[in-house]
């Protein structure tokens, strides 16, 4: 063989060796380690209610599985409705993007928590959203701007709902979805980047976000300096979402970075988070640069000395800590919605 075809064959060799590297770790990898963890037990994620949940529920309408218009899966919603007054008054909106960390959740998973929000005197949609691997990002992102557009579209047929004060709230991974949503919403930049429509704009009246984490390649970044299986774990997950080997490198993982996008219009914020394996930190550097801006933030965290408040601890609704949190939510939505 003449050396520019063993140059060619070398090369064509390493192209083939790499094609098989990306394809196992951007396909099959993610695949096989999002089903196992889909899988588990998760004890901690489990709802609990608390005493007078029969009360609450029974002021509560709910339809369940309505569909919104998507181009992609799992475009259904629950909706809850206040039967105190109904008809008399307009309720003002929560739309909810469950958790799930961007592979899994369905808006059921809440439920206990969406019937105590409605029973006091709010409607709320508990959407779905396509999860990665199958469906990477931006997918989730751009179902809750079509579940905005079905909202205005389906107003006719529910006019006990006031479209012109809304708030977006979620959890865990829910809780950036929301927040990015918003962030389209309120920088102009961002969703023509993103090619999504400003359909609610200052319709949006404020954000309820729970135990989010709003810089993803930061958890990167503590992984590797913290843990090296946890880094391996991090990386996995971080390709099934955004399908890209570098991905802390990639410009659509730098979309998900709640402070770099925000504006003087993005809305009055809540944000609270447990004190253990979760994401505390990004939430305070968010609250942070939501106050720079002048934006009114409350905030709701728990000394570590009084004991451990579990990622997700909201859902927990027969403890002390998550009707705290209730009810520093209702007087918040309270404020910023009536």
């Amino acid at each position: 063989m003449q050396p520019y075809e063993i140059a060619l064959l070398i090369l064509s060799i390493v192209l083939v060796l790499f094609l098989l590297f990306a394809f196992l770790y951007l396909c099959v990898l993610p695949r096989v380690i999002v089903h196992k963890i889909r899988t588990a037990p998760n004890p901690d994620g489990e709802m609990t209610y608390p005493d007078n949940f029969d009360e609450l529920k029974a002021k509560v309408k709910i339809e369940r599985d309505l569909v919104y218009p998507s181009k992609k899966p799992s475009n259904r919603y629950n909706l809850y409705l206040p039967l105190q007054g109904e008809g008399a008054k307009k309720f003002p909106l929560i739309v909810w993007i469950h958790g799930g960390g961007f592979i899994g959740g369905t808006k059921d998973g809440g439920d206990n928590v969406m019937i105590a929000l409605a029973a006091a005197g709010h409607a709320v949609a508990s959407i779905d959203y396509a999860v990665a691997p199958e469906h990477p990002y931006p997918t989730a992102v751009r179902q809750a701007a079509e579940f905005a557009e079905h909202v205005l579209k389906a107003a006719p047929k529910h006019p006990g709902i006031d479209t012109e004060s809304i708030a977006f709230g979620g959890d865990s991974a829910g809780a950036q979805i929301a927040a990015q949503y918003i962030a389209t919403q309120t920088n102009a930049a961002l969703a023509a980047e993103m090619g999504i429509p400003q359909t609610l704009k200052s319709r949006i009246k404020a954000a309820v976000l729970v135990c989010g984490p709003f810089d993803l390649p930061a958890i990167r970044t503590y992984a590797k300096r913290t843990n090296k299986a946890f880094c391996r774990l991090v990386d996995i997950w971080g390709r099934a979402y955004f399908r890209k080997l570098l991905w802390t490198r990639s410009r659509p993982a730098k979309q998900t970075v709640i402070c770099s996008h925000l504006t003087d219009a993005f809305p009055p914020t809540f944000l609270t988070d447990g004190n253990k394996g979760s994401f505390e930190v990004q939430n305070r550097k968010l609250a942070k640069s939501l106050k720079e801006r002048g934006i009114p933030v409350e905030e709701l965290y728990f000394d570590p000395e009084q004991g451990d408040v579990p990622h997700e601890y909201l859902f927990h609704l027969h403890e002390a800590n998550s009707q705290l949190c209730m009810s520093r939510i209702g007087t918040f939505l309270g404020e910023y919605l009536n």
